[in-house]
């Protein structure tokens, strides 16, 4: 799997740029979306979800405050091909723990495999273009 992270503070975009390619990805296919569920307390507001690009698993993730959330979700997560995951940047990053514990291991890979940085005018094409490249990887 390839993590694609989204960092920033909070109310700068970062659930709403994943909900907005989400939909994006949605709306070439509707057979392309086939999970999405809400969550947290404020209405339409945090969701995971997975659709498909391009013949690929993609999940997303957009409630990343809380560490030990994500990296469950990362786990919970691991048979998609892409994970598109938001981190609040108020909180120590969530993938140091990972990169540490790992790092002596075989194949280790360090994560994420790409960081954007929220707010960011690009934001949205920055994730489309790493989900190419990881298509063009395969």
């Amino acid at each position: 799997m390839r993590i694609i992270l989204l960092r920033g503070p909070s109310h700068s975009g970062k659930t709403t740029i994943i909900k907005n390619l989400y939909e994006k990805l949605r709306e070439n296919d509707e057979k392309n979306s086939f999970y999405y569920k809400h969550i947290g307390l404020e209405k339409d507001k945090d969701f995971e979800a997975v659709a498909t690009y391009k013949g690929m698993k993609v999940a997303f993730f957009s409630a990343g405050a809380h560490k030990g959330l994500c990296l469950s979700n990362i786990i919970r997560f691991a048979w998609a091909d892409i994970l598109i995951l938001a981190e609040n940047d108020k909180f120590e990053p969530i993938l140091d723990d990972y990169n540490t514990r790992f790092s002596e291991s075989e194949n280790f890979s360090p994560l994420p495999h790409v960081c954007i940085k929220c707010p960011d005018a690009y934001c949205k094409k920055k994730i489309l273009d790493a989900l190419d490249e990881v298509v063009a990887s395969k």
